[in-house]
């Protein structure tokens, strides 16, 4: 909860901006490409991830991003045309606690959930170039809380639904 508290301040400076500019959140993105910090960090969260899986990440996080070793997939992801061939091993479960879930760890899910098309992006740089655009593309279609939809929309919207934004 402490965490959330100082996040917001932070995040409340970009608000704070915008505001003394007269502009939205969402006229920021789509006309000058300025993402909610919120939807910053996730996208440079998901872009460590991404790089550890490439094979060019930080090695101390290595170990956080491990390919999947079993065939256990989450109901969402069983079938195979909706999985993309670099799947990792989800540690979070009902036990996990929420500094976990908030942590690029908690992201594993929704890398799991990108389409191949995302995951194949390389360099780094064009995989968050494709978040962006899947973020932008949320917030076009006015998405119920698109500036959160690189950590919630896999748990909000059908996969496929998800997917089609990338």
């Amino acid at each position: 909860m402490l965490l959330r508290f100082f996040l917001n301040r932070i995040d409340a400076v970009q608000d704070d901006f915008l505001a003394d500019l007269g502009l939205s959140a969402r006229d920021a993105l789509l006309t000058f490409h300025l993402a909610p910090l919120t939807s910053r960090r996730d996208i440079a969260m998901l872009a460590v991830i991404h790089r550890c899986v490439l094979g060019r990440g930080p090695s101390q996080f290595a170990s956080f991003f491990q390919p999947m070793r079993t065939a256990h997939f989450p109901r969402s992801l069983r079938e195979d045309s909706l999985r993309h061939n670099r799947q990792l091993q989800d540690p979070i479960d009902g036990a996990s606690t929420n500094a976990v879930r908030r942590s690029a760890v908690g992201l594993i899910y929704v890398y799991n959930s990108l389409p191949q098309r995302t995951v194949d992006k390389q360099p780094v740089p064009s995989f968050q170039r494709a978040l962006q655009k899947g973020l932008r593309q949320a917030c076009d279609q006015e998405l119920d809380g698109w500036s959160r939809v690189l950590r919630e929309g896999p748990y909000q919207l059908a996969l496929q639904r998800f997917q089609q934004l990338f």
